[in-house]
């Protein structure tokens, strides 16, 4: 039986604690990443943000549930025609999502993510046609939804990736589509197929007809002290799994933690645009339940 823990309960605040950074790297010349909090869509083309983004949200206040909060990272494709606009019209039609969640169950919200990621491959394939300058552009995307009802919706295509970090260990809530992670999966126990070879299977954009996204109601609940990790491959192609959980474990700041993993993928080499973000889940009682504690008293 689990330990109760401090504000857990019926009258328990429960917020994210959410920090994001992106960096273009040691080696590419432009940053063609962007990422999403609560609908607000953040890019820095030439380089990095001057300061890491960093906001607070209420997911529960008390009895009261909100709508909850989603998180994504996009990754435009290296080598391609504008892949910082395929990643930026992404996560704009994907913003558009927020408005719709209000009330919405862990069913509601995964049809809701299929169909907005669906809508967002479209769009990429509509402004590419548009401008042909753009033909070929497209972008890996993966994301979260939270909520303090029924716990987290990830949805993905391609080999950006989230994570949750819990009492001490990390597991990858998404699997790479991508021809290095069906090799590993289809060959021996244990192997390892070189990441920075492999092709991606599927993406948003980039010419393909269908997307067929893979969005999953992961999470029964979440839990206080639960870390989520939303990062393109220029972290997980530089840093290893055992390496991030062992920043994470040592690192219970956000801030601290996402500077910390970020240095770590520079100094791994920096082969590419690196995006992180770090959502820490927090719960406390609430202070009006614990007013009304102290008069009773």
């Amino acid at each position: 039986m689990r330990a109760p823990v401090a504000g857990e309960g019926p009258d328990a605040d429960l917020k994210v604690r959410v920090v994001a950074v992106t960096h273009r790297g040691l080696v590419r010349q432009s940053n063609e990443d962007a990422f999403m909090i609560a609908g607000l869509v953040c890019q820095a083309p030439g380089g990095s943000l001057p300061v890491p983004v960093l906001t607070t949200k209420d997911l529960k206040s008390g009895s009261v549930v909100g709508p909850g909060l989603a998180l994504a990272v996009a990754d435009g494709l290296g080598g391609h025609q504008a892949g910082e606009v395929a990643s930026r019209v992404a996560l704009e039609c994907l913003s558009k999502a927020e408005g719709r969640l209000q009330a919405a169950t862990a069913a509601e919200a995964t049809a809701l993510w299929t169909e907005a990621l669906e809508r967002a491959h479209r769009s990429v394939l509509a402004q590419a046609a548009a401008h042909p300058e753009q033909a070929g552009m497209g972008a890996t995307l993966a994301g979260v939804h939270l909520n303090a009802a029924w716990g987290a919706v990830t949805f993905h295509a391609g080999d950006s990736r989230v994570y949750r970090f819990r009492q001490g260990i990390l597991k990858a809530l998404t699997v790479d589509h991508s021809q290095a992670e069906m090799s590993r999966l289809d060959g021996p126990f244990g192997t390892e197929a070189p990441r920075r070879t492999s092709g991606v299977l599927k993406c948003v954009g980039s010419g393909r007809e269908a997307l067929e996204p893979t969005v999953e109601h992961i999470a029964p609940a979440l839990h206080p002290a639960d870390r989520y990790l939303l990062a393109t491959d220029g972290l997980s192609d530089m840093v290893s799994h055992d390496a991030i959980e062992a920043i994470l474990a040592a690192r219970p700041d956000p801030c601290r933690a996402i500077d910390t993993l970020l240095d770590a993928a520079l100094a791994g080499g920096g082969q590419d645009n690196v995006t992180i973000i770090l959502a820490d889940i927090v719960a406390a009682p609430n202070a009006a339940a614990g007013k009304r504690g102290e008069e009773d008293g």
